[in-house]
């Protein structure tokens, strides 16, 4: 299913909040989940993770700046930040940048 898709029954259902990772999300959420809130999804290099998503979904460290710049731009708030890895080996992962 695709994001527009999700996006759009999303915003049926009344699910205000949207993940992001990249500008492209951003341009998405505008357009087709009006009224949501972002959390900023941080990549994490924890390979050890029981589920190891960081290594391909998020935005790395150098990254942020930008995709915080283009959502304000938008008028796209955002609300927050999770990293991606599940059930992290490394509780202390987020003094490392990517």
């Amino acid at each position: 299913m695709s994001d527009v898709i999700l996006g759009s029954i999303a915003y049926r259902l009344g699910i205000r909040a949207a993940f992001l990772g990249s500008w492209l999300q951003i341009h998405k959420v505008k357009a087709h989940h009006p009224g949501a809130v972002l959390l900023l999804r941080l990549r994490t290099d924890d390979r050890a993770a029981r589920c190891p998503l960081g290594v391909k979904y998020g935005a790395l460290m150098c990254e942020v700046e930008n995709l915080l710049c283009v959502a304000a731009q938008l008028h796209v708030p955002v609300a927050g930040s999770n990293s991606v890895s599940l059930f992290s080996s490394l509780p202390l992962l987020w003094g490392k940048h990517n």
